[in-house]
């Protein structure tokens, strides 16, 4: 003769669907204290640099500087990088910091620039260290630096490292091309020309919402400067971010 058990499972069973409703319940009551800070982070902005060796992104213009009551232009090469928001939430306060710089030695190893100073490039159109905002789904340009005709930096202060002896003593020659980064201090060591060489920036991207974000842009510049844009941004002066 045989007897079943049948209490225990519907015992544990119960158990378990009081378990379930407590931990929803639980659930409800942490959604709704953080619901603010959770809708924050659905819709939060999501931004990445990146850039082309093309028009807009790199294109040919012209510098225009006033002597006296005389306008004088230059011819001058352009490279920007692209900030995009692809997130679902407006960023405020948008900057772009070069951290450090390295540059590619005879040996194939980079070695930091120890004089560069670490600072904020500057937007391009708006001229200031700080973007006010950009929507959801749109992109701004941040000026990376310019390529003047090697005929024109001794016209312009600030633009030719030859003018001090940072570099060494006359190490770039009349016909070479030098980067000139946009950054929001020209420094009198005048560490923001890059001569020419291969480097890295390590550039920090942030804004009001989001923490810093690293990213890495490759600059080779030749020292050969070319008329057509095509060919500058082929052999003159590429840049790359990774």
């Amino acid at each position: 003769m045989s007897s079943r058990v049948t209490g225990g499972s519907s015992l544990d069973w119960g158990v378990i669907g009081s378990l379930l409703v407590a931990g929803f319940t639980l659930l409800l009551a942490v959604v709704a204290v953080f619901q603010q800070q959770i809708h924050r982070w659905l819709r939060r902005p999501v931004l990445r640099i990146t850039t082309t060796n093309l028009p807009p992104d790199s294109h040919k213009t012209k510098l225009t500087i006033r002597k006296g009551n005389q306008p004088s232009s230059y011819a001058c090469y352009y490279s920007l990088l692209r900030v995009e928001n692809s997130g679902r939430m407006r960023a405020d306060q948008v900057e772009v910091f070069v951290s450090q710089i390295h540059k590619e030695d005879e040996c194939g190893q980079w070695a930091p620039l120890q004089s560069f100073l670490p600072q904020r490039l500057l937007w391009s159109f708006e001229r200031t260290p700080y973007l006010a905002s950009l929507a959801p789904g749109t992109f701004a340009h941040c000026t990376l630096g310019h390529v003047l005709h090697p005929s024109a930096r001794s016209e312009i202060a600030g633009e030719d490292p030859n003018q001090l002896e940072f570099w060494g003593t006359h190490v770039v020659t009349e016909d070479e091309t030098v980067l000139s980064l946009d950054v929001q201090f020209r420094s009198n060591n005048l560490s923001y020309l890059l001569v020419p060489g291969k480097y890295k920036l390590t550039v920090l991207l942030a804004s009001s919402q989001t923490k810093a974000l690293a990213a890495y842009v490759v600059v080779d510049l030749s020292g050969s400067w070319f008329d057509e844009e095509g060919e500058m941004f082929e052999e003159g002066v590429t840049i790359e971010v990774s």
